[in-house]
């Protein structure tokens, strides 16, 4: 009678959950997830934005993004070094406050487990079945890793300096245009059926299940008509300034509803295109 039961609910749920013919939903090990996004977070905080500055190169040759950085310092924090535009320098931009509707469930394409809050439960579920993020049903590295997705998509995000970049960018002109951005698109790989996307990154390499890390010009990444991205940004400068000096960004961050995140980044001495008169 059990066993009847227990089919008749693993039939029920994955007709609910699998959008798709012959999905592959089925019980897998205790590490395997059905949803391959973990938590959908809400950018509304006033203090949700946190910038880092930090240094590292980027090995054109591959499409790992991640690995060691050679410095790294936070806001309140500085570095005496002058870096050059080769030497890496970007900031990380972690854009979310801890307002989120977390994964319910681990393993499971029968039963959800019940210790979680329902309403955080119903509100995972929403933004699940609206990604049709339903039928991952992988393994997540250990530890395990988890994804983000922010629920409000990006306008865009302006840079600017406290100093004059250059004649062309005078203080407090908008900067996006000299710098890459890269950022993770978990609702790509969704639609992709849990594959890879050619012509993505990846933030590690070797890992067993699919990631796509997208790179474009700051300002020209279309943010809106890329619902569902990670909430963590790494902006790579391209550009070097006329002169050699201590340089302070402001990133203002704005979302398709209105709301608008502010932060300024730890300063960080820039080497200049010019060579310093004598």
């Amino acid at each position: 009678m059990k066993r009847t039961l227990l089919i008749i609910g693993m039939v029920a749920l994955m007709f609910h959950a699998c959008d798709q013919e012959d999905c592959g939903c089925s019980l897998g090990p205790e590490d395997f997830f059905k949803s391959y996004i973990s938590y959908y977070v809400d950018c509304k905080g006033e203090n949700s934005m946190r910038v880092q500055m930090f240094i590292k190169k980027i090995n054109p040759s591959t499409n790992i993004i991640g690995g060691s950085r050679d410095y790294t310092w936070r806001v309140g924090e500085t570095n005496p070094n002058i870096f050059s535009v080769a030497d890496g320098i970007a900031m990380h931009i972690h854009g979310h406050e801890w307002s989120v509707e977390e994964r319910p469930e681990r393993d499971t394409c029968i039963f959800y487990d019940t210790k979680y809050d329902a309403d955080r439960k119903k509100g995972f579920e929403k933004y699940r079945d609206l990604t049709g993020d339903t039928c991952f049903n992988q393994v997540l590295r250990e530890p395990p890793t988890t994804v983000y997705a922010i629920i409000t998509p990006l306008q865009h995000i302006t840079i600017t300096a406290d100093k004059d970049f250059s004649e062309e960018y005078e203080a407090g002109s908008d900067l996006s245009g000299l710098f890459t951005v890269y950022f993770e698109d978990p609702y790509s790989v969704i639609k992709n059926g849990y594959r890879d996307i050619e012509n993505t990154y990846k933030y590690t390499e070797g890992l067993p299940y699919a990631q796509s890390v997208v790179k474009a010009r700051l300002s020209e990444a279309n943010f809106p008509e890329r619902p569902f991205i990670g909430d963590e940004w790494e902006l790579f400068l391209d550009v070097a300034p006329e002169e050699t000096g201590t340089y302070t960004f402001h990133i203002k961050a704005t979302f398709v509803d209105g709301t608008v995140l502010e932060a300024v980044a730890p300063p960080v001495n820039i080497q200049g295109q010019m060579k310093e008169s004598r």
